[in-house]
């Protein structure tokens, strides 16, 4: 998530939206990053191992569709400086 966010979004947004955005955009990364382990560890303790498992590859799959179909796509174009 923070790759694409501090990579994508320069350039794709203006700066007075980018900075308010990339703020919302770190801020519910990190409370994932926080909340991931608690989730996983209490899967897991619980027997339900292929669940913790299944879930947490079904979730990289909407990632990765959702990011295929980022609206804009920058690779070629010429970046305003």
């Amino acid at each position: 998530a923070f790759t694409v966010l501090y990579i994508y979004a320069p350039e794709v947004y203006p700066t007075s939206v980018r900075a308010t955005a990339m703020g919302i955009g770190n801020g519910f990364a990190r409370l994932g990053g926080m909340t991931c382990p608690l989730f996983a560890v209490e899967m897991v303790e619980g027997g339900n191992l292929a669940a913790a498992v299944g879930f947490f590859a079904a979730l990289a799959l909407v990632t990765a569709v959702l990011a295929f179909w980022l609206p804009v796509e920058t690779a070629g174009k010429k970046l305003d400086c």
